[in-house]
């Protein structure tokens, strides 16, 4: 009896070899899989059909519910569709929470997973805040936690880092401060990134700063550098003055990825032609031309039915109702869950599933 014991044994090992293999085998398979739909949806979304991407994925994670890649584009897809139906906006975004806790819960050091999560809490957060400013510092906890698991996953994430400057240094000290960490963060990201080093230098710095010349400080030291451009130009807008222009084309000259800066300065004229009644025309008429050579770069078809969208808002804003409704009903056509909102959608929203967007957005500034 002694001497069959080791085959046995043996006999034992094999199966739970060959079990192995079976079960790497199937969670491949699994993984594939989810995979496989979940770039399906991203693709139908993308075409303008977010409710046939929300039908497919949702089938989908009732029947495989542990499928991380389904769950992340299925809060991807909730969240596109928020800003479409306002009235419905909150529940979309509640759902997206649902579903990027799942993915993040099955996948926990998926880093676009988790900055996905800090992008959904940060909304969910900030409507909360609207009816609820007396709990603001436990609203605003929540997204410093999000964007600090990020951090866990990648130390050197800097566009988590450059979120936690904005939020521990940049809000009102009764909402939530925590000067320490954020200037922590502001001599990491000078250290990693001249521009996101910049931007968060420039949150830092006091009220009073001429933030103008400091970017202009940082452009010359960069020759070249678009995203110091781009943030020079931007900078100029916040400040009312159109010189921002000329500059942001000139980032967008160096790197077409940049096209988002284009719809900036589009959006810019709208608030032109609101401040000042008797440029209502010609800031119009200028946003437009933006909205034009932003079209031109054939932008994907969520985000050229937001365009349009934003072209037609220009067009009853000056009283041509009937070409404000042609170009609505275009869009509508094109992709009927569009953004309504008036900030660009973000970049993350519309990159293939397991690509990062590395786009910087403010939180709480307008571009």
């Amino acid at each position: 009896m002694k001497t069959k014991a080791p085959f046995a044994i043996l006999r034992m090992m094999l199966i739970l070899v060959v079990l192995a293999a079976l079960m790497a085998g199937f969670w491949a398979c699994s993984l594939a899989d989810a995979e496989t739909v979940a770039q399906g949806a991203y693709e139908i979304r993308m075409l303008g059909k977010a409710d046939e991407a929300l039908t497919l994925l949702s089938e989908h994670a009732s029947a495989n519910p542990d499928d991380a890649p389904v769950q992340y584009e299925l809060a991807r897809t909730y969240s596109y569709m928020a800003t479409g139906d306002m009235a419905q906006m909150e529940n979309y975004f509640n759902n997206a929470k649902t579903a990027i806790e799942k993915a993040v819960a099955l996948a926990p050091d998926n880093l676009s997973y988790r900055f996905f999560d800090g992008r959904v809490t940060f909304v969910l957060s900030y409507m909360a805040l609207q009816t609820d400013y007396e709990n603001a510092k436990t609203h605003i906890a929540l997204v410093v936690a999000a964007f600090e698991k990020v951090l866990e996953v990648d130390p050197n994430c800097g566009e988590a880092m450059l979120h936690l400057v904005e939020l521990n240094g940049g809000l009102p000290p009764e909402i939530w401060s925590d000067t320490a960490k954020a200037e922590a963060y502001t001599i990491k990201l000078e250290e990693l990134d001249p521009v996101l080093g910049g931007k968060a230098r420039a949150i830092m710095l006091p009220d009073d700063a001429d933030l103008i010349a400091f970017w202009k400080e940082i452009v010359e030291k960069n020759p070249g550098n678009a995203g110091a451009l781009e943030a020079l130009g931007k900078t100029y807008l916040r400040e009312g003055q159109d010189d921002g222009i000329a500059h942001i084309e000139q980032a967008f000259a160096l790197d077409a990825g940049l096209s988002e800066s284009i719809m900036d300065v589009a959006r810019y004229f709208t608030f032109k032609a609101r401040s000042d009644t008797t440029q209502t025309k010609a800031a119009i008429a200028a946003g437009d031309a933006m909205i034009e050579k932003y079209l031109a770069t054939e932008p994907p078809v969520p985000l050229k039915a937001y365009a349009l969208g934003l072209q037609a808002r220009f067009k009853y804003f000056v009283g041509e109702k009937e070409e404000g409704e042609a170009v609505q009903n275009e869009a509508e056509t094109m992709d009927p869950h569009f953004s309504r909102a008036s900030a660009v959608p973000f970049a993350d929203l519309f990159v293939p599933p397991g690509e990062a967007a590395h786009s910087h957005r403010y939180l709480f500034q307008p571009f």
